[in-house]
């Protein structure tokens, strides 16, 4: 892969910049930070490139826009249905039941699992038992 400055740069943003599961216009907000000029095709054309050569990996379909990821190992996502945030998981274990499709050859694999985050979580609790709470009050 021809080295670039702008290449090494968004690489830089997707592994050191803070953006986790980012899609293409999120970048490119990052990067017009540091270069102005840049435009979406070049970034679109880096996050392909960066795709292809397998240092990033493509997210279809999580939340109808793609997404990137820079960490290529095989692993599963969460996406919290409140917040919209999107959590890595290990999926160990998975390898033994994907070698249950005999006779089938296993390209790549895309788990992604849809429910509310531990801090959502807590504060649909938290809200639920003030409001419990206020309503005992009432009766009383």
């Amino acid at each position: 892969m021809k080295y670039s400055k702008q290449k090494q740069e968004l690489f830089e943003i997707m592994t050191d910049g803070g953006l986790r599961h980012p899609t293409a216009d999120e970048v490119y907000r990052a990067m017009r930070k540091r270069r102005p000029n840049v435009s979406m095709g070049t970034v679109y054309r880096n996050l392909s490139l960066l795709t292809e050569k397998g240092l990033i990996t493509k997210l279809c379909g999580i939340d109808g826009a793609d997404r990137f990821d820079c960490d290529t190992l095989s692993h599963g996502h969460f996406k919290c249905k409140v917040c919209g945030a999107i959590f890595d998981f290990d999926l160990a274990g998975t390898a033994q039941s994907l070698s249950a499709l005999k006779g089938f050859l296993v390209e790549s694999e895309n788990l992604v699992v849809y429910g509310v985050c531990p801090d959502c979580r807590r504060n649909i609790e938290n809200r639920a038992q003030r409001k419990s709470s206020s309503t005992n009050k009432e009766k009383k």
